[in-house]
């Protein structure tokens, strides 16, 4: 995803879990004092064996954790994503997402962004030339229509 010209600090990490991105929390957002998160992560958590309502905890945790600690800061949720090698998954991502998304429609700052039609047709199949040879990671065509969907949230002014 081509976000040069944006002032962001990027804090992801490969194969995070939820549950990482709690355990190095104060490495990675309060002293930086973040005007807006975009948050991608959940699906390792259910690909490798973690309940749908665990892995909801967890994000409803950090979420509590950022309202207190960031009063001022909006956490962007990147639904969690279909992909050719994870197929067999997509009801349990669905499952995380519309919780997440349930969430977001009673807290102010917090938004859930379907990524999910950027990658798959509305018959089900997916969008051709998107992924890397793994078929799990993106390629730069694929992260060039996440940024469409992606750059308006970056763009957003902050209540002050």
């Amino acid at each position: 995803m081509d976000l040069t010209q944006k002032n962001l600090l990027n804090r992801g990490f490969g194969g995070a879990h939820i549950s990482d991105i709690l355990y190095f929390y104060d490495q990675l957002f309060p002293k930086y004092r973040p005007v807006r998160i975009i948050f991608y992560c959940g699906e390792n958590d259910l690909w490798s064996g973690k309940p749908v309502d665990q892995v909801k905890g967890n994000f409803s945790a950090l979420w509590l954790k950022i309202k207190e600690d960031l009063p001022k800061s909006d956490l962007v949720y990147l639904s969690c994503k279909p992909s050719p090698k994870r197929i067999s998954k997509w009801n349990l991502y669905q499952s995380l997402n519309l919780k997440i998304k349930k969430l977001s429609r009673s807290e102010e700052r917090l938004h859930f962004v379907d990524i999910s039609k950027t990658l798959l047709k509305p018959d089900m199949t997916f969008h051709k030339g998107l992924w890397r040879p793994d078929n799990l990671h993106l390629n730069a065509a694929g992260y060039t229509k996440w940024s469409r969907v992606v750059s308006p949230w970056l763009n957003i002014i902050t209540r002050p």
